[in-house]
C-alpha cells in the first residue's frame, strides 16, 4: 500500500469497537465511506472476507475484493482482502482506516491459535546418545529396561597398525544377577543403536536382568494383553455395526465458511483425516475414530470441525478432557473458532462456581448449550444431555477404568472421536476402529487397515505385529 505523506508524525488510534452490533457497525462504516474515507478491511481467510463483502453489499456500502494492497486505496470504497493482522488502526487526519475482522465483528484474531503451518520434524525411534544423561532409562530390544551410564571409547583387539582401533560404546546398567552384587553392565556399540530406544513408560521402572526370562515374560504378557484388548474392540465393533446412529447431513455453507476461516494451510494428512471423519459422521453406523499425532499436528482443528458439523444437525457435542487446564484451553479455542456463529459453548470444571456449573448442566439438559467442554463430570449418571450426537475425547489413555466403561456404553449409539498424543509419533492418522496412529514397519504406509484389524506396536519393545494375523499388501 503506497501513500504520499509529507509529515513525519502520524497520530494513529485504535478503531472503535461495536461489541458485535453489526447494524451499528454498518451504519458507522457507511457514514465514513460516504465522507470519502479510504478504508481497508482485512480478514484471516477468504470465507470471512466474502461474508463481510456480502454484508457491505447488502447495506449498499461500496466495496470490492482485492488480492493485494500494492496500490493506494481509493476514497469512498471499502477494499476487502486477506492478511495476517492482529489489530487495525485509524488515521483521522488522513481519513484512512485499516480494520480487521475483530474490529468489525468482535471476533478474536486467530493469531492466538497455535501456528500449525510448521510441522514438527520427523522423529526417529533410535536413541541419540548425545541427548542421554546419566540415569536415563532406555530399552534394549533383547535385554529390556536398563539405565544409561556413560558413552565411552574402547580399543578393539586385533586391529591393524593403521587403524586406531577405538570404538564408541553405550554403557547400560541392568539389575544384578546375584543379590548384593553391583548391577550388570552391557556395552552397546554405537553402530547398533537401532536396538536401543528411550523408555517412555512410568517414572521409575524396575531394571531388567540380563540373560534372564524377565524381559521375555514382559513381552509375552504385553502380547496377551494386546490380544485381549483387540478381542474386546472386535466385540465392540460388532455391537456398533448392529446398531444405528444418526447420519449427519452434508456440509452446510456455514461449515465451509468456518473451515475457510482457518488461518493456516492444512497439511495433506490433516485434510484427509477431516474428510474421512466427516464422511463417517454422515453414515448411520456410529463413528469410533482415533486421531493420533504429536503436538502441533492439528488434532484440535479436526475436533472443531467435527463438532461444528454435529451442531449444524441440531445435535449436542461433549468434549471430554482429563484436566481442568485442558478444559479451559479447549474452551478458549472452540469459543474463538465459533465466534460469529450462533453456537453456545460452555465449560464445566473446577474453575466454575457451583452456580455456573448448575447453569451449564441445566443448559445441556434443556438443549440451550450446544457444546460442553469438561472433565469426567460429563460421564456422571446425573449429567443429562437433551440430544447428544458426538463425544470428543482428548487423551483418552489418561482416564480410569470407570470412565472408560462409561465411554464404552456411549460408543454403541453415539459418534466418538478420540485424540491421543504419542511422543514418538510422526504420523497423523485417522484410523478407523480404534487403530493406533503409529503403524509398525510391516503395515503399508499411509493406508488404513481392513475393518476389525488392529496393529499394536509398543514403544521400546519389539514389534508385536497385528491381531488378528493378516497378510499386508
Amino acid at each position: 500500500m503506497v501513500l504520499d505523506i509529507d509529515v513525519l508524525n502520524l497520530h494513529a488510534r485504535e478503531p472503535r469497537g461495536y461489541q458485535g452490533d453489526v447494524a451499528e457497525m454498518l451504519e458507522f462504516i457507511g457514514s465514513r465511506v460516504r465522507d470519502q474515507w479510504r478504508i481497508v478491511v482485512v480478514t484471516d481467510g477468504p470465507g470471512p472476507a466474502q461474508r463481510l463483502a456480502e454484508l457491505f453489499h447488502d447495506a449498499e456500502i461500496p466495496c470490492s475484493r482485492v488480492d493485494s494492497l500494492d496500490k493506494e486505496p481509493q476514497p469512498g470504497i471499502i477494499e476487502v482482502t486477506c492478511a495476517a493482522v492482529g489489530r487495525g488502526f485509524v488515521l483521522d487526519g488522513l481519513k484512512l482506516g485499516l480494520l480487521t475482522e475483530a474490529d468489525l465483528l468482535g471476533r478474536a484474531s486467530a493469531s492466538s491459535t497455535k501456528d500449525m503451518r510448521r510441522m514438527p520434524s520427523k522423529r526417529r525411534n533410535a536413541v541419540d546418545p548425545l541427548q542421554l544423561h546419566a540415569g536415563d532409562f532406555v530399552v534394549h530390544e533383547q535385554h529390556g529396561i536398563g539405565k544409561f551410564v556413560e558413552l565411552i571409547q574402547r580399543k578393539v583387539a586385533g586391529t591393524s597398525a593403521s587403524d586406531s582401533g577405538l570404538r564408541e560404546y553405550l554403557v547400560l546398567e541392568y539389575a544384578p544377577s546375584k543379590r548384593g552384587a553391583p548391577g550388570d553392565r552391557l556395552f552397546v556399540p554405537t553402530d547398533q543403536l537401532d536396538q536401543v530406544t528411550r523408555y517412555v513408560g512410568g517414572d521409575a521402572p524396575a531394571l531388567s536382568k540380563m540373560g534372564g526370562a524377565d524381559w521375555a515374560s514382559t513381552k509375552s504378557k504385553a502380547r496377551k494383553a494386546v490380544k485381549e484388548i483387540a478381542g474386546e474392540l472386535i466385540r465392540l465393533y460388532s455391537a456398533r455395526m448392529a446398531s444405528r446412529g444418526h447420519a449427519f447431513a452434508p456440509d452446510t455453507p456455514w461449515q465451509r465458511e468456518l473451515e475457510e476461516a482457518f488461518p493456516y494451510v492444512e497439511t495433506p494428512d490433516q485434510l484427509t483425516t477431516i474428510n474421512e471423519v466427516k464422511a463417517d459422521m454422515e453414515r448411520e453406523i456410529p463413528m469410533d475414530r482415533l486421531v493420533s499425532g504429536d503436538v502441533g499436528y492439528g488434532k484440535t482443528e479436526i475436533a472443531v470441525r467435527a463438532a461444528f458439523k454435529a451442531v449444524q444437525d441440531g445435535k449436542q457435542v461433549a468434549v471430554l478432557v482429563p484436566t481442568t487446564l485442558l478444559a479451559q484451553q479447549h474452551y478458549e479455542t472452540f469459543t474463538e473458532r465459533f465466534s460469529g456463529f450462533p453456537l453456545r459453548v460452555r465449560p464445566l470444571s473446577r474453575f466454575q462456581t457451583s452456580k455456573e456449573a448448575k447453569e451449564t448442566a441445566e443448559g445441556v439438559k434443556n438443549g440451550s448449550v450446544d457444546v460442553v467442554i469438561g472433565t469426567h463430570r460429563l460421564l456422571s449418571k446425573d449429567f443429562e444431555f437433551k440430544d447428544l450426537g458426538l463425544v470428543i475425547v482428548d487423551e483418552e489413555q489418561r482416564f480410569g477404568v470407570e470412565h472408560k466403561e462409561a465411554l464404552k456404553k456411549m460408543r454403541t449409539n453415539v459418534d466418538v472421536l478420540a485424540h491421543e498424543r504419542h511422543a514418538d509419533s510422526a504420523y497423523l492418522g485417522d484410523v478407523p476402529d480404534r487403530h493406533p496412529g503409529n503403524l509398525h514397519p510391516g503395515h503399508p504406509a499411509g493406508g488404513t487397515p481392513p475393518r476389525a484389524h488392529v496393529c499394536w506396536p509398543v514403544h521400546g519393545q519389539a514389534d508385536l505385529g497385528c491381531y488378528p494375523p493378516r497378510a499386508h499388501a
